[in-house]
């Protein structure tokens, strides 16, 4: 897979930082995003459902329309029931919002600490995928896959009323962890576990958090989204595990002994 050597540095923090907690689209994005991710997804289009999706984002937004992703964090407040997480990981959501011409205005998903995590299931399948990629990178022989434990495949579709997100978008990854996360979407058709997850392009934060949104307008419900954090001694290697956290920079994750951390 092309781009499997990308690595976020600082330039996707800076990207993070400089948007102030707020950033907003419109149909062009759209557009470029549909040639750049779908269109250019690695293999060509090997879902056969993604000259469908390359369709569907081009319309899913019309001229006028926008599409708003806010993202804030702050310090807990004990008196308000917010006591400091172990992790260490802040209080804040991010959210996206569609708003139409007609002043129509709708959720489209949103993430915060206390946001239910994706089953383990899921977090086995997108690993999966994520090893395939860089052992093809490599030209190496691909791995056996994880077995998927079908009793682990509970995936929050909602939590307050709100349709739910990957972790990996949650504030306090966004800001502390987005210059070491390789964050990918999944472009396969949501709500199948069994099916293979078609991974996007290795991406930054903010693609990430825009292409997210799309997938959710073109297929009507979030797509999986994780993050990879690898460390030195993993770096551009193909994987034979993976750690499961909630928070990457969680300073309770004892070594991981040649795993990357996979945020979901």
């Amino acid at each position: 897979m092309d781009r499997m050597g990308f690595i976020p540095g600082p330039q996707a923090k800076e990207q993070i930082f400089n948007a102030q907690g707020h950033m907003f689209f419109s149909r062009q994005t759209a557009l470029d995003f549909a040639d750049e991710f779908i269109m250019n997804a690695p293999g060509g289009c090997g879902g056969a459902h993604l000259p469908l999706l390359y369709q569907t984002m081009l319309a899913c937004l019309g001229e006028g329309d926008q599409v708003d992703i806010w993202f804030g964090m702050r310090d807990p407040d004990p008196a308000a029931g917010l006591e400091e997480h172990p992790s260490g990981e802040l209080v804040g959501h991010t959210w996206a919002l569609v708003k139409t011409t007609d002043g129509k205005e709708r959720h489209l998903w949103e993430v915060g600490r206390r946001t239910p995590a994706a089953g383990e299931a899921h977090a086995a399948r997108a690993f999966n995928a994520y090893r395939e990629a860089m052992a093809r990178f490599h030209g190496q022989e691909v791995p056996a896959p994880i077995p998927l434990d079908m009793a682990a495949v509970d995936m929050p579709t909602e939590f307050n009323g709100k349709p739910v997100i990957s972790r990996a978008l949650a504030p306090s990854n966004l800001y502390y962890a987005s210059g070491r996360m390789w964050y990918f979407v999944d472009l396969a058709r949501p709500g199948n576990i069994n099916e293979p997850v078609i991974l996007s392009r290795p991406m930054r934060s903010f693609d990430a958090l825009a292409l997210s949104a799309l997938m959710t307008l073109a297929l009507g419900t979030p797509p999986l989204v994780f993050g990879i954090s690898n460390a030195t001694d993993t770096l551009g290697k193909v994987p034979t595990g993976y750690v499961r956290t909630s928070y990457e920079a969680d300073e309770t994750i004892e070594s991981t002994e040649g795993k990357p951390l996979l945020v979901l």
